[in-house]
Parts: C-alpha cells; structure tokens; sequence
C-alpha cells in the first residue's frame, strides 16, 4: 500500500472550477454560453479531451446541431476514445440515431467500454494511506470522477485527526483517468480500502467518506449496508439520488456544497431532504462562493465532519 508523505497541490482545482462555471451555465439555460465554455476547457486541459467531448456532444444535440454532435462521437472514435454504456444510452442521444454514422461510431464504443471494464475486473485497486497525528477516526475517503487517489489523500492528510485510507479505482475512463462507474468495481475496490483500514486502524470508529462521484458512491455504499461497522458518511460536493440514499445500512451524513455549485447543490439538498424524512442524521452546510471543489480551508470542515459522524 502507498503512504502519502506530502500534502497534494490540489491540481485539479482549475479544472473543478470550469466546470462549476460550466453546470451554471447548464442551470442558467444558457447553452451556447456552456459550449464556449467546453472549448475553452478543451483547449486548456487536452488530457481529458475524449470526456470533455462526451459533454460537449450533449450541448450540440440539446442545440439541435446534431450533425456536428454525430460529428464529434465519430471524431472520438476515430481519435482512439469512447465513452461508457451509460453515458451512450442518454435519453437526449436518442435523436442521433438516425444520423449518419452514429451507429458505428457507438458500437465501437461501446465494444471499447467493455474492455475497460473487463482490464478493471482484472486488476486490483491500490489503496494511499495517511496515519496521521493521534487519530480519533479511521476514513475511507473516495476520489471524485477524474481525481487521483494521490491527489485525494493529499487533501485528506489536512485533516486534523484522522488516519486515511484512499482507494483508486480500477476503472479507468478513456482519457486514463479513474472513477466509480460501476457499482460492482466499486463495491470491491472500496472493500480493499475497507479491509487495510481495519487491519491499520483497530478500534478506530470507521467513516465513509467522498468527494463529487465519490460522494455519491460513499452514500450509496453506506445506504446499502456495505460495510456494517461504518459510522458516518462526509459528502462533499456531492450526493447520490434521494431514492437511494436510506436503506437498510443508513447512517448520520454531513454534507458540504456550494453554492458556486447550483446543479451538484440541488441534488444534494434532494438526497438531505430525504434522509431527513427518514429520520436519519443529517447535517447540509451550504458554503458561499464554494465551486465544485473541497472547501479551502478543509482542516476546519473535516473537524467538524467527523465530530457530526462521530455524535462528538
């Protein structure tokens, strides 16, 4: 297992920020405005062109320009990219089908999605560990879609209190970067980090914890009685749907969003919404100017985060 022996840069946290400016722009209804946005974001982060692509395809269609949306599936394929299962069977795709190319363009896709996921099946996730100083809680702590578990753990080593345990998906997207995609993968690379904290950390009280996709995962997984010994869940910028956020496994969640954040806050205020109707623990701390990143100053946010899960 890799230890974390410095803390991150937080190199993601330009990008976070476009896309907060870009949901906004979905929220706002200003399309053309979010397509500006998507180009400028691809020519700065070329890295994450083939993802980029997927969210520029959907603007084009829901402006109606589905020839130069069918245009840019194909462009992706035959730049090596694809996109999974669940992002080629998007409602709003559905009027591309008649176009030109399209269908081959997605079968080949599609035929690249599973190999994706059949090298994921294959591997097994590696896990960044941080002890930290005289820790009160042991934190499984999952990376949001497209962020490294090194990155991840960087942030969570800030956190006062606490010996982290980051797991890194096996499954990796077409621009070579992971995420929680598939509820089976993720159950199991999750265990892995599960398993290392029990054995690094006895008798420290477990929390579930994740930031965007990651969030949503942590939520899910602990909703479903994953793993019976978690305590808590910290969500950041992030939630999964309100109809699967209680279940037999529910436990208290705090939540942090933004407010910079409009479309990530609106889901979050659904699943808080929910979990306060089924009488579950709940805390949601609404943070302003806060774009779809953790909090700046986080070390203050996870205290009190772990004194919520914790009934400290």
């Amino acid at each position: 297992m890799a230890r974390v022996t410095s803390i991150s840069h937080r190199q993601s946290d330009a990008r976070l920020r476009a896309t907060s400016v870009l949901t906004s722009r979905f929220v706002e209804g200003d399309l053309d405005g979010a397509l500006s946005v998507l180009d400028e974001m691809i020519a700065a982060y070329p890295e994450r062109r083939h993802n980029h692509a997927y969210l520029r395809t959907m603007v084009l269609t829901l402006l109606g320009r589905t020839q130069e949306a069918v245009a840019e599936v194909r462009a992706t394929v035959g730049a090596g990219g694809w996109w999974s299962r669940e992002r080629l069977t998007e409602p709003e795709f559905e009027q591309l089908a008649a176009e030109p190319g399209y269908q081959d363009a997605v079968t080949a896709m599609a035929a690249r999605s599973d190999q994706a996921l059949a090298a994921a099946a294959a591997a097994t996730a590696s896990v960044r560990e941080y002890a930290g100083v005289e820790p009160r809680a042991a934190v499984v702590a999952l990376h949001m879609y497209g962020v490294t578990a090194e990155e991840t753990a960087g942030i969570w080593a800030e956190a006062p209190g606490v010996a982290s345990f980051v797991p890194e998906s096996t499954y990796l997207n077409s621009d070579g970067a992971p995420g929680w995609d598939d509820p089976g993968l993720a159950r199991r690379d999750v265990a892995v980090a599960v398993e290392r904290a029990r054995a690094a950390a006895p008798g420290l009280p477990l929390l579930l914890a994740g930031g965007s996709q990651g969030a949503a995962t942590a939520m899910t997984l602990a909703a479903e009685g994953a793993f019976p010994e978690i305590r808590g869940v910290i969500a950041v910028v992030g939630a999964c749907p309100p109809d699967a956020v209680v279940g037999p496994g529910s436990v208290p969640v705090f939540s942090i969003g933004g407010e910079a954040d409009p479309m990530t806050l609106a889901n979050q205020r659904a699943a808080h919404d929910a979990l306060a109707a089924a009488g579950i623990a709940a805390e949601l701390d609404e943070v302003a100017d806060l774009p779809h990143i953790y909090p700046p100053d986080w070390a203050e946010w996870a205290d009190r985060a772990v004194d919520f899960c914790l009934g400290s």
